[in-house]
Formats: structure tokens, C-alpha cells, sequence
């Protein structure tokens, strides 16, 4: 028959292991939690500081694609709508295939586009050839380098609360309803 330190000794390591197992149990679950994003389904959405979407549309000028013209002034507000992400460079027209994904999401609700300068400098209207003919409209929004920090501030608070980056495409579709975010892809 054992001694009894012994049984102390065997009843504290078991103890121990217990508490290790439950703490490694623990941290798996909250890793595998956050990776996939199931953790807002328990804890729901992460709380954001982020302005809305109004002070995007507030700070910028607009180009509106629709019924076969360009119009420019203050961007239209919709609550319903796709709002595309992409850094840009003056210059670089966009690509035909990012130009063809705007007009398919266009059939389903407006599309605005927010261009993010990686230089810093304006937003080129002439860069941007889509076409004038979308089921509804596309609004490509213009900034100045001084409104551009509200515009960058709202952009990473939507891909934070997500946890989205705009990886190696460069480009994202924020899905606008009611005027609440409820989703992020990159595209």
C-alpha cells in the first residue's frame, strides 16, 4: 500500500493536469472562436467606434453612372447598397474585370465606390471607366487629401470589426442594409 505523500503527491499532479487540460480546452475553444468568426454568434458583434456611413458620403463629391450619363455633385443616399474598397493609383485605369463586377452587383442595388489613394493624392474621375448603363447606379466617391483621413478611418474600422484585411487584391464589398454594415468580402 502506497504512502500517504505519496497519494498526496498523486491526488495534486492529477490536480494539476485537470487545470492544465481545462486551460489549454479554454484557450483552443476561444482560438477556434475567433479564427472563424463563430464568436459573434456568442458574444455577438465586436462594439465599434466607427463613423457611419453617412460621414463618407458627407465629406465626399460624387460621380454618379446611370441612365447613360455622368453626373457630378453630392453623393445620393441609399440604404440599401454595395460599397467597394480599393486602393488606387492615379493613373491606373480601372481594371475591365473590377469594372464588370460593379455593373453585375449594380443589377441588385446601387454600388458606391470609395478609391483609396496609395499616394495620398486626389481621385482621378478619368480613371475610372465604367459604363454609363447600369441597372442602378454607381457612385464613385472623390475626396480631398484632407478628408481622405475620415474616409481611412472608416474604411479600417469596418475591416476591423470583420477582421478583414484588403489582402492581396486590394479590394473589398462592403454590404450595406438599412444603413447598418452587415457583412464584408474580399473580392
Amino acid at each position: 500500500m502506497p504512502a500517504r505523500s505519496e497519494l498526496r503527491k498523486s491526488k495534486r499532479r492529477r490536480k494539476i493536469f485537470f487545470i492544465a487540460l481545462a486551460a489549454l480546452i479554454f484557450a483552443e475553444t476561444g482560438y477556434i472562436l475567433g479564427i472563424t468568426g463563430l464568436i459573434n454568434i456568442f458574444f455577438g458583434p465586436k462594439a465599434s467606434n466607427s463613423a457611419s456611413f453617412d460621414v463618407v458620403l458627407n465629406t465626399a463629391r460624387s460621380y454618379v453612372f446611370y441612365n447613360g450619363s455622368v453626373t457630378e455633385g453630392p453623393p445620393p443616399k441609399y440604404r440599401d447598397a454595395y460599397v467597394y474598397v480599393f486602393y488606387y493609383q492615379p493613373g491606373v485605369s480601372l481594371p475591365s474585370s473590377a469594372a464588370a463586377k460593379l455593373v453585375l452587383d449594380s443589377a441588385e442595388r446601387p454600388v458606391y465606390v470609395v478609391p483609396i489613394p496609395i499616394q495620398g493624392t486626389g481621385v482621378l474621375i478619368d480613371d475610372f471607366n465604367i459604363p454609363t448603363t447600369p441597372k442602378h447606379p454607381i457612385v464613385v466617391l472623390t475626396y480631398s487629401r484632407d478628408q481622405l483621413i475620415q474616409v481611412d478611418t472608416w474604411v479600417n474600422n469596418i475591416l476591423n470589426k470583420f477582421n478583414v484585411g484588403l489582402g492581396q487584391t486590394g479590394a473589398v464589398r462592403i454590404t450595406v442594409n438599412n444603413g447598418v454594415v452587415q457583412g464584408v468580402i474580399v473580392v
